[in-house]
Formats: C-alpha cells, sequence, structure tokens
C-alpha cells in the first residue's frame, strides 16, 4: 500500500504508524463485530457502523458516510504521507530504474492479492460473481498509476492531483455509461464500486497527500495551511454536487478524505501533548510508539488481508457456539478471543521482526 519500512525520519515518525495502528485495529474489530450483526438479524446494533453508506444520510446528524466509507481513503492518505521518502530511498540506494521496478511489481502483486483473496471469498459466499473488483485491485492499480510522479517536485505532483480528479469528472462518466450497458455481467471484474476509473479520483488524491508530506516535514502549522484549500474546495463542491456512491464520486471521495485528514489532525495534536507531558514528568524522551497497535501500523497490509478471513470465521464460530449466549455476552466472548489472537500475533511478529508488505 505505497508502504515501505525502511524510510526517511518523517515517514518512521511514530505519530504515523500509530495512526495506522489506531485505524487499521478499528477497522479489524469492526470486521469482527460486523460478523455477529451479520449472522444475527436480531442484534440491536446500528447498520450504520458496519455497512457502506451507499450516499444515504445514515448514522448520528444524517452524515452520508459511515466508518467503513473511509476505509479505502485512510489507505490512499497513509500511503500518501510516506511514499515520496521511501522511493527516495530506494532510488538512492538501488538507482531510479529499480525503484519503478520495485513499485511496478508491488502493483502488480497487489492486484494479484486481491484477485485471488475476492476470487476465493466469492466462491464461499456462492456469489455469482466472484472475483470482482475490490479494493487491493484499485490500490495495485492507483500504485501503477501514480509511480512515475513520485520523483516530481511538489507544485507538479499538486497540479497532476487535481488533474487526475478533473479528469474522473469529466471522463468517468463515459466509461460506467459503457460498463453499465445490456453487457454489464461481462464486465462484473472491472465494474464494482466504480472498478478501474475510480483509481482516477484516488490518483489524485494520493497525489496530493504526497505534497501535504513534503509540508508537514516543514512543520505542522504549513501541513494545516496545505489542508485549508482541501477543506474549502470541499464545502464548496458539497453544497454544489451531492456525495455519491457507487460509483464514488469527487464530493464523497473529498468529505471522507478531509475527515480522514483531520482525525490524523487531531492524533498529531494528542501525541505531541502526550510526549511533551511525560518528557517533563520523568524528563525522558519517550519513544511515542503505542504497545503493540503502533506496531500493527507496520504490517498494514498483512492485517488488511487477514481481516477478511477473521471476520468470515469469527461469524461462523458465533452462530455455531456464541449466538446461545446472548449478543452481549457472545460478543464479548469473540471480541476477546480475537483481541488476544491479534495482540498474540503482533508480540511473534515484533519478537521475530517482520514486516509483511510488498
Amino acid at each position: 500500500m505505497f508502504y515501505n519500512s525502511g524510510m526517511e525520519k518523517f515517514s518512521r515518525n511514530a505519530i504515523f504508524d500509530n495512526f495506522r495502528g489506531i485505524l487499521v485495529f478499528v477497522f479489524f474489530m469492526l470486521a469482527v463485530v460486523g460478523a455477529i450483526y451479520r449472522n444475527n438479524p436480531a442484534v440491536p446494533l446500528p447498520s450504520w457502523l458496519f455497512d457502506h453508506s451507499y450516499s444515504r444520510p445514515i448514522g448520528p446528524f444524517g452524515i452520508p458516510f459511515t466508518p467503513v466509507d473511509l476505509g479505502m481513503i485512510f489507505f490512499y492518505f497513509v500511503g500518501g504521507m510516506t511514499a515520496v521518502p521511501a522511493y527516495k530511498k530506494r532510488a538512492e540506494k538501488e538507482g531510479a530504474n529499480q525503484a519503478l521496478k520495485h513499485l511496478f511489481f508491488r502493483g502488480i502483486g497487489l492486484i494479484g492479492i486481491g484477485t485471488v483473496m475476492y476470487l476465493v471469498a466469492g466462491i464461499v459466499a456462492k456469489s455469482q460473481s466472484p472475483g470482482i473488483w475490490g479494493p487491493l485491485h484499485s490500490i495495485g492499480f492507483t500504485s501503477l498509476l501514480t509511480m512515475f510522479f513520485l520523483r516530481l517536485k511538489a507544485p507538479l505532483r499538486a497540479a497532476l492531483g487535481v488533474a487526475f480528479i478533473a479528469a474522473h469528472d469529466v471522463f468517468s462518466g463515459f466509461v460506467y455509461t459503457f460498463l453499465n450497458t445490456p453487457n454489464k455481467a461481462s464486465f462484473p471484474y472491472i465494474t464494482s464500486d466504480g472498478g478501474f476509473a475510480v483509481c482516477l479520483l484516488y490518483a489524485g488524491f494520493f497525489l496530493i497527500t504526497t505534497v501535504l508530506f513534503d509540508l508537514y516535514g516543514k512543520g505542522f502549522g504549513y501541513f494545516l495551511l496545505g489542508l485549508l484549500p482541501i477543506l474549502a474546495y470541499t464545502a464548496v463542491i458539497y453544497s454544489i454536487v451531492p456525495p455519491a456512491f457507487p460509483p464514488y464520486n469527487s464530493t464523497f471521495m473529498a468529505v471522507t478524505y478531509c475527515v480522514v485528514a483531520l482525525l490524523f489532525s487531531l492524533l498529531h495534536a494528542i501525541h505531541k501533548g502526550v510526549l511533551g507531558l511525560i518528557k517533563k514528568l520523568f524528563k525522558r524522551q519517550p519513544r511515542g510508539l503505542i504497545p503493540l497497535i503502533g506496531s500493527m501500523g507496520k504490517n498494514l497490509l498483512l492485517y488488511y488481508i487477514i481481516r477478511y478471513p477473521v471476520g468470515f470465521l469469527g461469524g461462523l464460530f458465533y452462530k455455531a457456539v456464541l449466538v446461545k449466549t446472548g449478543v452481549l455476552t457472545g460478543g464479548l466472548i469473540l471480541f476477546a478471543i480475537v483481541l488476544a489472537l491479534v495482540f498474540l500475533l503482533e508480540l511473534i511478529l515484533k519478537k521475530k521482526k517482520l514486516i509483511i508488505k510488498l
């Protein structure tokens, strides 16, 4: 996911690992609890916690997105905040051609992993179209779209990001119309959630995030200044074009992007405040990495992949064994089991110093 463990000082900043770890952990556990929700219609849990909004006003205050909707743009945001230094480090060490070759094969690898994952998941779920386009396809394809631009200066990356977003708004309608012809059944693999057309949006926001990272390297205040035009654009476009999904439109993407960026800003403020307090009270400089959770942020790809089978198996276990214990008791038992297994896995990975990545 545009992720490399060997990065320069800003990308190895504990804030990034903590941010990745917190959100991956939340999405992971939502998949587990969501399995309970889906396997017991009587469960009195709000659907907006576990389902996509599909552009409906859903949840408190009629917000047109759910936590699940933040998943994809979260990966592009955290990827964009580390992509340029990762590329530069590899290019300095191995040469620009090798760095591009690495990005190319990683993009192909993500598409390949996604193909196998969603094919197996579709067959298990007895879907009529197993192997449809999924998130890993989009991440891999977007990596291929943007790999040649990471070497460019920040203003050019910003301009290209805007150009990608504009290209999606201008041309995606033609693509969607073509894919939704009477022959749509022939294209199930590339129509889900906008397929490859929506990757133009992902590429745009990804490149813009690389620029925000450059600003972050100069200081958090610069990052906030860079975020202001994005917030202003989102406020204007939201009042003109309602958010839509599926397929995603630029309004929906901009809204969810701003939410993720603001969550990162909040974590940054809390992180710096807590570290400053610890340093003042105990007269030492803490590492700042949240135990286990921060380490999970280093294995983003691994936890993203295994949350699917864990959620599926957790749902089967709940339905077969825990459903008679009641919603609250069964849910707490399953949550505790999965939590213990995740932390055990993380302890093993940490002890072995293993990071699963492409």
